[in-house]
């Protein structure tokens, strides 16, 4: 069983200077507000890891390609929905492939279907990124997460994003097949999934992601 659930830590000021994560890959994932992009943004910045945003990956693109990977990044954008999985996987694997992330990096963003759960194997391979993958669940209910994105709209300046109906719908696709996502990723070889309660500050929260990386060995 490679799942285990941490909750309970005790809460304290992380004391070092550097995490030293090992060679492996942490992904973050949870629902609409659950603190992925804080807390893997600080952890990015203690470990030295690099990090990998899926979501600025596409917003990029959004922006600036004017070809079929942007047309597809703003359509899926304006529609509320997550980008076709051929789309995906190209743009990802050619991401996985630079030489930053050739000794382990941090993902904010992924594992948000069936398909790219099956997929993401398959990308790391293409990339030529073996190495052991440890998941972070964050685990904060329905309302809580909306309530933080709607409270943060106005700092982010993302209103198609971060609109009611835009929220809520990312929201009920994240949960779309989370039981059936969570079991392949558990039986994934040399994955991990570790369940963390979201609730409480973000230091709080930080630190029982830590010292749960720091005592599950990759």
């Amino acid at each position: 069983m490679n799942s285990e659930i941490v909750t309970n830590i005790p809460i304290a000021e992380p004391n070092r200077e550097r995490l030293h994560l090992e060679r492996r890959i942490i992904n973050f994932m949870g629902p609409e507000g659950c603190g992925k992009t804080v807390i893997s943004k600080r952890l990015a910045s203690e470990s030295g890891m690099p990090r990998v945003v899926f979501g600025d990956i596409f917003r990029d693109l959004l922006a600036n390609d004017s070809g079929p990977f942007g047309d597809e990044c703003r359509t899926a954008f304006a529609e509320h929905r997550y980008l076709k999985p051929e789309i995906l996987f190209e743009i990802i694997s050619e991401r996985f492939k630079r030489e930053d992330l050739a000794n382990g990096f941090i993902i904010d963003g992924a594992m948000r279907t069936l398909g790219e759960v099956k997929d993401f194997q398959k990308m790391l391979h293409e990339a030529g990124r073996i190495m052991p993958v440890t998941n972070i669940l964050l685990r904060v209910p329905g309302w809580m997460g909306v309530d933080r994105i709607l409270k943060g709209a106005s700092a982010r300046n993302r209103p198609m994003e971060d609109s009611v109906n835009g929220t809520l719908g990312r929201l009920s696709n994240y949960y779309l097949d989370l039981g059936k996502r969570a079991s392949l990723v558990e039986k994934q070889p040399d994955w991990k999934l570790i369940h963390i309660n979201g609730i409480g500050t973000q230091n709080e929260v930080f630190v029982r992601v830590c010292d749960s990386l720091i005592k599950t060995k990759a």
